[in-house]
């Protein structure tokens, strides 16, 4: 009640201030001249007075709607979400260049990222590379999947590598041959290749190595060179697999030493020891190698044609591989003094099976004496060279 007497008070007092004016308005309504820089307005001076006044108000009331719509702050806000974008497609493209190998690149862009005022999507992304042990990883990733559909690779990447990890290579392997763009990840690669190959699936790394991108030459050899020699050792004995992995390998591979003594097991596991005894001539043609000299023995040939063979590359300080091969061949020849004297060079490095060969050949050159002493020798022997 008292405050609705007071508002009437206030009524009544504007009513009569009001009717004062008027009157005054009425009685005298006065002249206004505001004369500026050669310009003269005249009007009287109530309407002077309302407009002033009027001025004043829409002064404050622009004021007001200028603190409330705030431009500088709105500003701020549009900034900071283009940075945010920014830095979220950054954080993308950082991700995509460490799988795929440029650490430069994702340098690059982490760094423009940080420069945006960083991005809620990398703090995601960690929380899979880190505690990948913990029960609820699994969870993690399905959520982060869900909730960032772009990081699909890297999930995928992570939790191949987490497969890895806890010695799951057959898992790991099917895990990465349903996401095939881990295939291409450096880092995980070398996990897929060596599990392709413990896991016996070596035609398909052949495969594989031959054809990979972003990987150094030397290293690609390596896989490649390894994936053939055991392709070509689950072949042995079956002609036509064996043919076609040899087509497979290229040029520059099938001249290794290492692959060139498999391709001639092969051959030989074939019964094409005619073509496995071309091969051995013309790579030794190429480079003299002791080791693939020694492998005449496999090869079914005339005698005579394998005697000449390591004649023909006998090197000038024979070792005891050498030693052994020649004394070998000369006993299949029967020809006992060039046999004896191969074999007493290779005892002479002290090569284990020279001396058994050659204390068989005393005894059967009727030479016991020599053949006893030899033995007794050979059972105190420590051996140099590892018996093969």
């Amino acid at each position: 009640m008292i405050r609705l007497l007071g508002w009437a008070i206030v009524f009544i007092a504007i009513l009569l201030i009001g009717g004062v004016l008027a009157k005054m308005m009425l009685a005298d309504s006065g002249v206004m001249m505001i004369a500026w820089n050669g310009w003269l307005v005249e009007t009287t001076f109530w309407a002077g007075v309302g407009l002033i006044l009027l001025s004043f108000v829409s002064i404050l009331i622009i004021i007001q709607i200028w603190r409330g719509v705030a431009p500088t702050r709105l500003w701020q806000r549009f900034r900071q979400h283009r940075n945010q974008k920014a830095a979220k497609k950054e954080t993308i493209q950082a991700i995509n260049a460490w799988l795929s190998g440029q650490d430069d690149k994702a340098i690059q862009s982490l760094q423009r990222v940080a420069d945006a005022g960083g991005s809620d999507r990398l703090p995601r992304a960690m929380t899979l590379a880190l505690g990948w042990h913990q029960g609820d990883w699994l969870e993690r990733q399905a959520e982060l999947l869900a909730h960032d559909p772009e990081l699909k690779t890297f999930a995928h990447a992570i939790a191949a590598q987490r497969l890895w990890l806890l010695n799951e290579p057959a898992q790991f392997m099917n895990h990465v041959q349903q996401h095939e763009a881990l295939q291409h990840v450096p880092w995980l690669r070398q996990h897929y290749w060596q599990a392709l190959y413990e896991q016996g699936h070596v035609e398909q790394l052949l495969d594989q190595a031959q054809v990979a991108a972003n990987i150094h030459p030397d290293e690609r050899n390596e896989w490649v060179a390894k994936a053939a020699i055991a392709a070509l050792k689950r072949n042995f004995g079956n002609a036509e697999n064996g043919r076609s992995i040899l087509k497979k390998i290229p040029k520059a591979i099938k001249a290794l030493e290492s692959v060139v003594a498999v391709e001639i097991a092969y051959l030989v596991s074939i019964k094409e020891h005619d073509q496995a005894f071309k091969k051995l001539q013309s790579t030794l043609k190429q480079n003299t190698s002791e080791a693939l000299l020694s492998l005449v023995h496999t090869i079914v040939v005339e005698p005579t044609k394998k005697l000449n063979l390591i004649e023909q590359h006998e090197p000038a300080q024979p070792s005891a591989l050498y030693c052994r091969t020649a004394g070998q061949l000369n006993l299949a020849l029967q020809l006992w003094g060039q046999a004896q004297n191969w074999l007493e060079k290779g005892w002479a490095h002290q090569d284990l099976q020279c001396g058994v060969l050659l204390a068989d050949l005393f005894e059967q050159r009727n030479m016991p004496d020599q053949a006893n002493k030899l033995y007794k020798q050979l059972a105190l022997s420590k051996p140099i060279l590892k018996v093969e």
